[in-house]
Protein backbone atom coordinates (compact mmCIF):
# COMPACT_ATOMS: atom_id res chain seq x y z
CA UNK A 1 0.00 0.00 0.00
CA UNK A 2 1.44 3.29 -0.99
CA UNK A 3 1.50 6.30 1.36
CA UNK A 4 -1.15 8.63 0.83
CA UNK A 5 0.78 12.47 -0.30
CA UNK A 6 0.08 15.61 1.00
CA UNK A 7 -0.34 18.27 -1.51
CA UNK A 8 -2.42 21.84 -1.38
CA UNK A 9 -6.11 22.04 -0.60
CA UNK A 10 -7.89 22.21 -3.99
CA UNK A 11 -9.55 25.81 -4.46
CA UNK A 12 -12.60 23.93 -5.73
CA UNK A 13 -12.71 21.68 -2.88
CA UNK A 14 -12.58 24.99 -0.64
CA UNK A 15 -15.37 26.86 -2.57
CA UNK A 16 -17.61 23.45 -2.60
CA UNK A 17 -17.49 23.07 1.27
CA UNK A 18 -17.70 27.06 1.69
CA UNK A 19 -21.29 26.54 -0.33
CA UNK A 20 -22.25 25.05 3.12
CA UNK A 21 -22.06 28.28 4.78
CA UNK A 22 -23.19 30.96 2.10
CA UNK A 23 -25.99 32.88 2.67
CA UNK A 24 -26.07 33.35 5.93
CA UNK A 25 -26.54 29.82 6.98
CA UNK A 26 -25.17 28.57 10.22
CA UNK A 27 -26.03 25.65 13.20
CA UNK A 28 -28.02 26.43 15.58
CA UNK A 29 -26.30 26.44 19.51
CA UNK A 30 -26.75 22.62 20.32
CA UNK A 31 -27.81 20.80 22.97
CA UNK A 32 -26.64 17.48 24.43
CA UNK A 33 -28.17 14.24 22.95
CA UNK A 34 -30.42 12.21 23.92
CA UNK A 35 -33.27 10.29 23.22
CA UNK A 36 -35.55 13.26 24.69
CA UNK A 37 -33.90 15.48 22.19
CA UNK A 38 -35.23 13.38 19.26
CA UNK A 39 -38.38 14.60 19.95
CA UNK A 40 -37.37 18.52 20.09
CA UNK A 41 -39.53 20.26 17.54
CA UNK A 42 -38.54 22.76 14.94
CA UNK A 43 -38.04 25.93 15.81
CA UNK A 44 -39.74 27.46 12.91
CA UNK A 45 -41.19 26.09 9.40
CA UNK A 46 -38.48 26.10 6.52
CA UNK A 47 -38.53 24.82 3.15
CA UNK A 48 -40.61 25.67 -0.15
CA UNK A 49 -42.43 22.86 -1.40
CA UNK A 50 -42.39 24.74 -5.02
CA UNK A 51 -38.33 24.29 -5.21
CA UNK A 52 -37.05 20.81 -4.63
CA UNK A 53 -33.06 21.03 -2.80
CA UNK A 54 -30.16 18.49 -2.62
CA UNK A 55 -29.59 15.73 0.01
CA UNK A 56 -26.54 18.21 1.36
CA UNK A 57 -28.93 20.86 1.42
CA UNK A 58 -31.44 19.02 2.80
CA UNK A 59 -29.29 18.44 5.63
CA UNK A 60 -28.06 21.92 5.94
CA UNK A 61 -31.93 22.87 6.29
CA UNK A 62 -31.75 20.31 9.84
CA UNK A 63 -29.03 21.32 11.21
CA UNK A 64 -30.67 25.01 10.50
CA UNK A 65 -34.00 24.32 12.36
CA UNK A 66 -32.86 21.84 15.35
CA UNK A 67 -30.61 22.98 18.41
CA UNK A 68 -28.59 19.86 17.68
CA UNK A 69 -25.51 18.36 16.36
CA UNK A 70 -26.05 16.42 13.22
CA UNK A 71 -23.18 15.15 11.34
CA UNK A 72 -23.47 14.08 7.38
CA UNK A 73 -21.06 11.80 5.23
CA UNK A 74 -22.63 11.90 1.72
CA UNK A 75 -22.98 9.65 -0.46
CA UNK A 76 -20.95 11.48 -3.13
CA UNK A 77 -19.16 15.17 -2.68
CA UNK A 78 -21.23 17.99 -1.42
CA UNK A 79 -20.68 19.90 -4.96
CA UNK A 80 -22.44 16.54 -6.91
CA UNK A 81 -25.78 15.51 -5.71
CA UNK A 82 -27.50 12.54 -7.95
CA UNK A 83 -31.06 14.45 -7.82
CA UNK A 84 -32.80 17.00 -5.78
CA UNK A 85 -36.15 15.97 -3.84
CA UNK A 86 -39.31 18.21 -2.23
CA UNK A 87 -38.30 18.62 1.64
CA UNK A 88 -39.47 20.73 4.09
CA UNK A 89 -40.08 20.92 8.03
CA UNK A 90 -42.63 21.78 9.96
CA UNK A 91 -42.99 23.83 12.81
CA UNK A 92 -42.85 21.85 16.20
CA UNK A 93 -41.97 18.45 14.14
CA UNK A 94 -39.87 16.67 15.82
CA UNK A 95 -36.54 15.62 15.08
CA UNK A 96 -36.91 12.14 14.63
CA UNK A 97 -39.46 12.64 11.84
CA UNK A 98 -37.47 15.81 10.08
CA UNK A 99 -34.70 12.81 10.02
CA UNK A 100 -36.79 9.68 8.72
CA UNK A 101 -38.70 11.47 6.33
CA UNK A 102 -34.80 12.44 4.46
CA UNK A 103 -33.94 9.24 4.49
CA UNK A 104 -36.90 8.00 3.75
CA UNK A 105 -36.83 10.30 0.60
CA UNK A 106 -33.25 9.54 -0.19
CA UNK A 107 -33.90 6.98 -2.46
CA UNK A 108 -31.74 3.99 -0.28
CA UNK A 109 -28.55 6.07 -0.36
CA UNK A 110 -28.87 7.85 2.88
CA UNK A 111 -29.52 6.73 7.10
CA UNK A 112 -29.51 7.88 10.16
CA UNK A 113 -27.68 6.59 13.21
CA UNK A 114 -26.86 7.31 17.20
CA UNK A 115 -23.25 6.83 17.39
CA UNK A 116 -21.20 8.08 21.23
CA UNK A 117 -23.99 10.90 21.65
CA UNK A 118 -23.84 12.41 17.85
CA UNK A 119 -26.46 11.97 15.10
CA UNK A 120 -24.76 11.14 11.75
CA UNK A 121 -26.32 10.66 8.33
CA UNK A 122 -24.47 8.38 6.32
CA UNK A 123 -24.66 6.11 3.17
CA UNK A 124 -26.65 3.27 3.59
CA UNK A 125 -24.10 1.02 1.99
CA UNK A 126 -20.73 1.39 2.25
CA UNK A 127 -18.66 0.74 -1.25
CA UNK A 128 -16.42 -1.37 0.37
CA UNK A 129 -13.90 -2.19 3.55
CA UNK A 130 -11.55 0.10 2.34
CA UNK A 131 -14.22 3.60 2.54
CA UNK A 132 -12.08 6.13 4.95
CA UNK A 133 -14.72 6.19 7.36
CA UNK A 134 -14.94 2.33 7.64
CA UNK A 135 -11.58 2.05 8.25
CA UNK A 136 -10.15 0.66 11.17
CA UNK A 137 -8.27 3.04 13.90
CA UNK A 138 -6.76 3.36 17.22
CA UNK A 139 -6.04 6.35 18.83
CA UNK A 140 -4.89 7.24 22.69
CA UNK A 141 -4.35 11.10 23.77
CA UNK A 142 -3.94 12.05 27.48
CA UNK A 143 -4.64 15.74 28.43
CA UNK A 144 -4.94 16.76 24.78
CA UNK A 145 -6.75 19.88 23.23
CA UNK A 146 -9.16 18.92 20.78
CA UNK A 147 -6.99 19.55 17.58
CA UNK A 148 -4.68 17.45 19.35
CA UNK A 149 -7.01 14.35 19.07
CA UNK A 150 -7.97 15.07 15.80
CA UNK A 151 -4.49 15.28 14.47
CA UNK A 152 -3.74 12.35 16.07
CA UNK A 153 -6.80 10.63 14.64
CA UNK A 154 -6.23 12.31 11.02
CA UNK A 155 -2.68 10.21 11.15
CA UNK A 156 -4.12 7.43 12.15
CA UNK A 157 -6.85 7.05 9.45
CA UNK A 158 -4.40 8.12 7.09
CA UNK A 159 -2.03 5.04 7.56
CA UNK A 160 -5.24 2.43 8.16
CA UNK A 161 -7.43 3.29 5.07
CA UNK A 162 -6.04 1.79 1.32
CA UNK A 163 -6.29 5.18 -0.40
CA UNK A 164 -3.87 6.73 -2.34
CA UNK A 165 -5.56 10.40 -1.46
CA UNK A 166 -5.08 11.73 1.64
CA UNK A 167 -7.61 12.57 4.31
CA UNK A 168 -7.98 16.14 6.13
CA UNK A 169 -9.44 16.96 8.97
CA UNK A 170 -9.78 20.86 9.73
CA UNK A 171 -12.11 23.23 11.04
CA UNK A 172 -14.88 24.88 9.22
CA UNK A 173 -14.39 28.28 10.81
CA UNK A 174 -11.69 28.86 8.13
CA UNK A 175 -14.66 28.56 5.34
CA UNK A 176 -16.27 31.50 6.41
CA UNK A 177 -13.36 34.10 7.32
CA UNK A 178 -13.13 33.16 10.85
CA UNK A 179 -10.87 30.64 12.91
CA UNK A 180 -11.53 28.41 15.96
CA UNK A 181 -12.56 29.48 19.51
CA UNK A 182 -9.59 29.64 21.90
CA UNK A 183 -10.73 26.27 23.67
CA UNK A 184 -10.35 24.20 20.28
CA UNK A 185 -6.61 23.99 20.68
CA UNK A 186 -5.98 25.47 24.36
CA UNK A 187 -8.35 23.58 26.57
CA UNK A 188 -6.20 20.16 27.10
CA UNK A 189 -8.50 17.96 29.03
CA UNK A 190 -9.19 15.18 26.55
CA UNK A 191 -7.92 11.72 27.83
CA UNK A 192 -8.96 9.27 25.40
CA UNK A 193 -7.69 5.63 24.59
CA UNK A 194 -10.14 4.00 21.52
CA UNK A 195 -8.82 0.49 20.18
CA UNK A 196 -9.92 -0.50 16.64
CA UNK A 197 -13.25 1.24 15.92
CA UNK A 198 -14.17 2.61 12.91
CA UNK A 199 -13.02 6.18 11.78
CA UNK A 200 -16.30 6.97 12.24
CA UNK A 201 -16.66 6.52 15.56
CA UNK A 202 -13.24 7.68 16.39
CA UNK A 203 -14.38 10.99 15.31
CA UNK A 204 -17.54 11.07 17.58
CA UNK A 205 -15.58 9.84 20.30
CA UNK A 206 -13.45 12.56 20.23
CA UNK A 207 -16.24 15.41 19.91
CA UNK A 208 -18.56 13.81 23.04
CA UNK A 209 -15.15 14.22 25.23
CA UNK A 210 -14.30 17.57 23.52
CA UNK A 211 -15.53 20.62 25.69
CA UNK A 212 -16.90 22.12 22.79
CA UNK A 213 -20.30 20.82 20.58
CA UNK A 214 -19.40 19.60 17.51
CA UNK A 215 -20.10 18.20 14.49
CA UNK A 216 -18.48 17.08 11.27
CA UNK A 217 -19.31 16.63 7.36
CA UNK A 218 -17.65 14.05 5.27
CA UNK A 219 -16.75 14.97 1.61
CA UNK A 220 -15.16 12.29 -0.65
CA UNK A 221 -15.71 13.26 -4.73
CA UNK A 222 -16.38 10.77 -7.29
CA UNK A 223 -13.46 8.36 -8.38
CA UNK A 224 -13.55 9.73 -11.96
CA UNK A 225 -12.75 12.96 -10.17
CA UNK A 226 -8.83 13.90 -9.63
CA UNK A 227 -9.08 15.96 -6.69
CA UNK A 228 -6.73 15.70 -4.19
CA UNK A 229 -8.22 14.84 -0.73
CA UNK A 230 -10.29 13.72 1.22
CA UNK A 231 -12.11 16.32 3.97
CA UNK A 232 -13.29 15.73 7.57
CA UNK A 233 -14.97 19.18 7.96
CA UNK A 234 -15.06 19.95 11.85
CA UNK A 235 -17.71 22.40 13.26
CA UNK A 236 -17.83 24.03 16.52
CA UNK A 237 -21.96 24.59 16.82
CA UNK A 238 -21.45 27.43 19.21
CA UNK A 239 -18.56 29.47 16.72
CA UNK A 240 -20.87 29.84 13.86
CA UNK A 241 -19.44 33.81 13.26
CA UNK A 242 -16.37 34.91 12.04
CA UNK A 243 -13.90 35.26 14.59
CA UNK A 244 -11.06 37.67 14.53
CA UNK A 245 -7.63 35.75 15.56
CA UNK A 246 -5.51 37.02 18.48
CA UNK A 247 -1.76 37.38 17.35
CA UNK A 248 -1.15 34.11 18.67
CA UNK A 249 -3.87 32.44 17.17
CA UNK A 250 -2.74 33.83 14.02
CA UNK A 251 0.75 32.58 14.64
CA UNK A 252 -0.36 29.34 16.11
CA UNK A 253 -2.40 28.14 12.83
CA UNK A 254 0.50 29.71 10.57
CA UNK A 255 2.70 27.17 12.19
CA UNK A 256 -0.02 24.73 11.92
CA UNK A 257 -0.06 24.99 8.16
CA UNK A 258 -4.09 24.56 8.35
CA UNK A 259 -4.28 24.71 4.56
CA UNK A 260 -0.82 23.50 3.89
CA UNK A 261 0.65 20.11 3.14
CA UNK A 262 4.36 19.26 3.21
CA UNK A 263 5.92 18.81 -0.06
Amino acid sequence: MSKPTRNMLSPLRIVAIGMLFAGGWHPSRAVNIDDKALEIGAKERAGNKAEPISLPSAHQLITAMYPVPISYEGPISYSHTPFKIFYTITRNEPLSSALDRLIADSRGLLTWTKLRGTIVIKPKVQADEHHAMAAKVSISVESASTWEAFKALEKAINRAKDRQKFLHIFPASFLYGGYPRPEFTNDKTLTLKIVNVTAREAVCAVMADSPLSLSYIYMESPEEEELDSLLIVIIDIENAQPRKPTPEQFEFWNREGAFKRPE
